[in-house]
């Protein structure tokens, strides 16, 4: 029992855990008495390593709130604030965003009380992953680079759970943030160097959301070379390491490059094959991005309804578990279905198209705002009215003061030229 639970934190800072879940799941049911040390450990390592390895289950759940309470019992604040930690990240992988973002501010609550570098970092890093989710981009940045200001791949905790994952998912939502508010070359730099640092610390559990999570940047930048080169990454070190949950998110990755790349038949069969898997292990946190995907793959194999169906039930969700900062993409893609119907919807397509304009200016996301922009723009001059529609995009272009060769701003820079 002794070497299982002194074992337990080494084992997940190697990211062994198959073995960190075989030795504390066996302790555990051995039943021999334990310290309250060691059982906090115990529960710690079985639900950190089941949540990696079958996803959000209640066995990682009732086992990090065991943990968790063994740790206030003994008004331990340090391990208090790693272990919110990782339910911040079992509520958060779950899609629960509101509940994590509770976790979040418990933990920075005591970070301040806690003589540990590490403890400010981590509230920091969950908290604005949180504050993102929730669009609140000026929250989010102010949180990360508050972290990076003082944090190094380097830093040392006697707590384990401070430190689990090295804050690298932190720097990936921070290059997502920069796109979002408008900065893409920022954003991709950003991208090359926590990978890069990530893989010097051979950690694979990081190293695989982070190559998951990278391909966003990319598909939003346009870079599909680089986007299927992170995905394929991504997919090998998640089956080789027995990280089910992370695999499949890759292969959904993978349906959403084929879609994206124009084989709409074959993308929408594994995407939603690959959701099937996500959603029976909980692994709720990325899956609005396919579901974004999955109805443009819908619209363009016809099935119009069924993309405009699916897209709705997608927005309703989001309502109820708030990661926010995708409505307005929702409302544009959701736009240009309307405007592809026969006859066109021409009147509800631009009302969503202002809509999303509006929402997007108030979270600041200027990536979203400018593809609005852009659509709207195209509409109002097929309307005849090229002045509003120069007068609509004009402004949100000239804002940009980078990353001028990615997709989105060639675009709107050709628009404007034709609109000229």
């Amino acid at each position: 029992m002794e070497l299982a639970a002194a074992a337990a934190p080494v084992l997940l800072a190697m990211s062994l855990l198959p073995e960190c879940h075989h030795w504390t799941e066996r302790a555990l049911a051995a039943g021999q008495a334990a310290s309250r040390s060691e059982q906090m450990h115990l529960q710690a390592g079985l639900g950190i390593s089941s949540m990696h390895l079958y996803g959000e289950n209640e066995q990682a759940h009732a086992a990090l709130n065991s943990s968790l309470a063994v740790a206030q019992e003994e008004h331990d604040s340090s391990n208090e604030a790693g272990l919110l930690g990782m339910l911040h990240m079992f509520h958060f992988r779950g899609g629960n965003f509101d509940v994590a973002l509770s976790f979040a501010l418990r933990c920075r609550a005591i970070a301040d009380d806690v003589d540990d570098p590490a403890a400010l970092a981590l509230a920091h890093s969950i908290l604005g992953r949180s504050l993102l989710m929730k669009g609140d981009l000026s929250g989010a940045r102010m949180e990360l680079e508050e972290l990076f200001k003082t944090w190094s791949p380097a830093q040392q905790s006697s707590t384990i759970y401070l430190v689990h994952d090295r804050h690298y998912r932190a720097g990936i939502a921070l290059a997502r943030t920069l796109w979002l508010q408008g900065y893409p070359a920022q954003a991709v730099q950003r991208v090359h160097e926590f990978v890069d640092g990530a893989r010097q610390m051979d950690h694979p559990a990081s190293v695989t959301v982070l190559l998951a999570w990278s391909a966003s940047i990319f598909l939003w930048t346009g870079d599909l070379r680089s986007a299927e080169r992170h995905i394929e990454a991504s997919i090998t070190m998640a089956e080789s390491n027995s990280l089910g949950p992370l695999a499949a998110v890759g292969r959904a990755r993978m349906a959403q490059l084929a879609i994206r790349q124009g084989d709409a038949i074959e993308g929408v069969a594994s995407l939603r094959a690959s959701l099937t898997e996500i959603h029976a292990v909980r692994y709720e946190l990325i899956t609005t991005e396919f579901d974004i995907s999955l109805a443009q793959g819908l619209a363009a194999t016809g099935r119009l309804d069924a993309a405009i169906a699916h897209l709705d039930e997608t927005i309703r969700h989001v309502g109820r578990h708030g990661d926010t900062c995708y409505m307005p993409e929702l409302l544009r893609v959701k736009a240009g279905l309307l405007l592809s119907m026969v006859p066109p919807r021409i009147e509800a397509g631009q009302a969503c198209l202002t809509e999303s304009l509006a929402l997007s200016r108030s979270q600041g996301a200027r990536g979203w705002e400018l593809r609005a922009a852009h659509d709207l723009a195209v509409v109002l001059a097929g309307k005849g009215e090229r002045r509003a529609a120069h007068q609509t995009l004009r402004p949100v272009f000239d804002r940009f003061e980078e990353g001028f060769d990615t997709a989105d701003l060639i675009a709107a820079k050709r628009l404007l030229a034709d609109l000229s």
